[in-house]
């Protein structure tokens, strides 16, 4: 019936808006992460990064000096059963996050297995996502990759500045 239609449309909607996110972040398409995302966006990385609220800015700057830096980086989503209730929607699913760039200290690859469960609301017409919670199922490497590479572009970036002192 019609009203079935609409509601698979709306679902498969929710979840494009999901894989475009990730997929934004990976190609990278900062444009495109950012038209996926609401102005503020609650993310709970389950202990790899503190639970917060921020702006889609912020979390499209992180993307930016982190992943958009790394060697490699894939996120996949499968198995995503959404549930829509008037303009909130609730996804669940499983992940698979690669990450991969050589560090100073430990394997220069972080292999995660995780669980998101994404929250997103209707807003002008568009599904955008207001939560993102990801649950670390199973790792493999370096489950500090991601802030090896951040204290070691930090120590890049001062051993550049004092070169370049000594320079003058």
């Amino acid at each position: 019936d019609q009203a079935q239609i609409v509601k698979e449309i709306e679902k498969a909607r929710v979840r494009e808006a999901i894989v475009r996110q990730l997929d934004g972040g990976d190609y990278p398409d900062y444009r495109m992460m950012r038209d996926q995302l609401a102005d503020e966006v609650t993310i709970d990385f389950g202990g790899v990064q503190p639970r917060l609220t921020q702006t889609a800015e912020a979390l499209v700057q992180y993307a930016q000096n982190v992943h958009g830096k790394l060697n490699v980086v894939q996120h996949h989503v499968m198995n995503q059963q959404v549930e829509i209730s008037g303009d909130e929607a609730t996804c669940l699913s499983k992940g698979i996050a690669y990450h991969e760039h050589p560090v100073s200290q430990g394997e220069g690859y972080w292999l995660l297995y995780c669980r998101y469960e994404h929250g997103l609301r209707k807003i002008d017409g568009k599904w955008k996502i207001t939560r993102i919670k990801m649950t670390p199922l199973h790792s493999d490497g370096n489950s500090n990759l991601l802030q090896q590479f951040e204290k070691d572009q930090k120590h890049r970036v001062s051993e550049s500045q004092r070169a370049s002192s000594k320079s003058k």
